[in-house]
């Protein structure tokens, strides 16, 4: 097998999926930190509430996760997926048009769980 495809079975994505509360500022607060962290570790937004990160290794995803563990808030709820770089090159992504910051819904990722 070459490197390359070796690699693609090695090579791996975390996708961090969440549903948060935000009904009180305290939790709007804890989603805002939460939010921060994913990013400020690399994870880039897929989409509301679902975001990603590109890692070398199943191991350096574990450690990934591991430190962003103990930022989830206490009454939201997270889930980490791991898929090889092969796995995540076999997803079909449909995305629609683009629309202005005028036509996006806002705080949509309420609503998606």
């Amino acid at each position: 097998m070459s490197n390359i495809k070796k690699n693609s079975f090695r090579i791996m994505w975390i996708i961090a999926a969440f549903d948060l509360p935000t009904d009180t500022p305290k939790e709007r607060k804890a989603y805002r930190e939460f939010r921060k962290k994913l990013l400020e570790n690399g994870f880039n937004m897929f989409q509301f509430s679902i975001y990603l990160k590109h890692v070398p290794t199943f191991a350096k995803a574990k450690a990934v996760t591991k430190k962003i563990e103990k930022d989830i808030p206490k009454d939201g709820s997270v889930v980490f997926f791991y898929l090889t770089d092969k796995q995540f090159g076999m997803t079909d992504n449909f995305i629609g048009e683009k629309k202005s910051n005028d036509e996006l819904p806002q705080h949509t990722q309420l609503l998606m769980f």
